[in-house]
C-alpha cells in the first residue's frame, strides 16, 4: 500500500525549458497534498522528465528509469519529456516504465496517479502522449513556487518553427506556442515580490515569441512590459536565435538598465556550406555583421554561442573555418556538441 503521504521524486534532463516544466508539475502534486522528495530518496511516484536531443540522453533517460523501480519496485513510474514524446512506444515497452506522458498536457500526470494511489504496483501501462497535429494552444502550467535562490527561470513559449535538418526538437515540442503576455507578467511579478533578484526568459525559439499572437506582440515588446514591473531587478534572456535578433531589439536591451548585457546565439558552424545542410537561415557574414552591431551598441556585452561539431559531410578543411570563425568572434563562452 502507498504510503498517507505520497512522496513523489522528479529527475529532469536537459534544456531548462524541461527544468522549468519539471517545477511546474512538482507544484502540481504539492498542490494536490504530495511531497517531494530527491530523486535518490524513496518514493511512491518516480517522474523522469526526459531529454532526446542526444542519443547519450536517450541512455541517461533509460538508466533513471531503471535506477527509480530499483529504489522502490512497486512505484509508479512516470516517463515525460522529449524522449517520451518523440519515442513513446519504445520507452513504454522498458519494463519498468508505468506511464508514457510526452511534452504536452502535464496536468493529466497528476490526475492519472490520484485515479490509482491505492494500487502499488498499478496493473495497466499507460501512453498519454498527444501528438501534436491537435495541439494549438500553450498549456499553461505557472511555477507557483521554487526553492529559496537568486535566479528564476519563466517559460514564455512552447515549439518551434523551424526545421533545421540535426533538429529533433520541433517533433518533441511541436510549434510555436506563444504564453499570453498577462501571464508572463503575472508570474514575473510574483516571482520578483518573493525576492528574485533575476527572471531568465525561457523558451525553445523565444526570438519567435508573438508570431501566433497577432502584429501587437513580439519578445521587444514583452520586454518593454517586463521592464516596467517595479520589483523586477534583472532579466536575462536565453538562448536567441540569429535571425530573431534585429535592431529594435539590440536598441532596446542597449537603453534597457534591467536587461543583462549577455546573449547567446547559437552558431552552430562557421562554414556556410554546412550552414546550408543544416538548414540554418543565415550565412556567415550576415552572423559577423550582426555580432559587430551588437558589440557597437550594447557596450560590455558577452556574447555565448553553440557550436556542433563531426556534422555529417564536414571536412577538415570546413572545421577550420569553424575554428578560424570562433577565433574572430571571441565568444565569452562556447557550448560544443559532438553530432549525435
Amino acid at each position: 500500500m502507498l504510503r498517507k503521504v505520497k512522496k513523489v521524486a522528479l529527475a529532469s534532463l536537459g534544456c531548462k525549458v524541461n527544468q522549468y516544466d519539471a517545477t511546474a508539475l512538482a507544484n502540481l502534486f504539492e498542490k494536490r497534498g504530495y511531497k517531494i522528495v530527491n530523486f535518490s530518496e524513496e518514493a511512491d511516484i518516480y517522474v523522469i522528465n526526459t531529454c532526446t536531443v542526444t542519443h547519450l540522453a536517450d541512455r541517461k533517460s533509460r538508466q533513471l528509469i531503471r535506477r527509480a523501480k530499483r529504489k522502490n519496485p512497486v512505484s509508479l513510474v512516470v516517463v515525460t519529456g522529449c524522449y517520451a514524446q518523440v519515442s513513446p512506444e519504445e520507452v513504454k515497452s522498458i519494463p519498468e516504465v508505468d506511464v508514457v506522458a510526452g511534452t504536452y498536457d502535464l496536468a493529466q500526470i497528476v490526475d492519472l496517479v490520484e485515479k490509482h494511489k491505492g494500487e502499488a504496483p498499478i496493473k495497466t501501462k499507460y501512453n498519454l502522449v498527444r501528438r501534436f497535429n491537435c495541439v494549438q494552444a500553450y498549456e499553461e502550467l505557472p511555477v507557483l513556487s521554487l526553492p529559496e535562490r537568486t535566479r528564476a527561470y519563466v517559460k514564455i513559449q512552447e515549439g518551434c518553427n523551424n526545421i533545421c535538418t540535426y533538429c529533433i526538437i520541433p517533433y518533441a515540442r511541436g510549434p510555436l506556442r506563444s504564453r499570453q503576455p498577462e501571464k508572463v507578467l503575472g508570474e514575473v511579478a510574483s516571482l520578483t515580490q518573493k525576492g528574485f533578484k533575476e527572471i531568465v526568459l525561457t523558451g525553445i525559439h523565444i526570438g519567435a515569441y508573438g508570431q501566433d499572437l497577432g502584429s501587437q506582440i513580439n519578445l521587444t515588446t514583452l520586454l518593454s512590459f517586463l521592464t516596467k514591473i517595479p520589483t523586477l531587478k534583472r532579466l536575462r534572456l536565453s538562448s536567441i536565435e540569429p535571425q530573431d535578433v534585429n535592431s529594435t531589439l539590440i536598441e532596446f536591451v542597449a537603453t534597457q538598465p534591467k536587461i543583462c548585457r549577455h546573449l547567446h546565439i547559437p552558431l552552430q558552424s562557421g562554414d556556410n556550406e554546412i550552414l546550408r545542410s543544416m538548414g540554418r537561415r543565415y550565412n556567415i557574414s550576415e552572423y559577423r555583421d550582426l555580432v559587430n552591431l551588437i558589440r557597437e551598441q550594447i557596450n560590455g556585452v558577452a556574447l555565448a554561442t553553440d557550436l556542433i561539431v563531426g556534422f555529417p559531410g564536414e571536412t577538415e578543411q570546413q572545421f577550420k573555418n569553424t575554428y578560424l570563425f570562433i577565433q574572430e568572434m571571441a565568444f565569452s563562452r562556447l557550448h560544443v556538441f559532438k553530432y549525435s
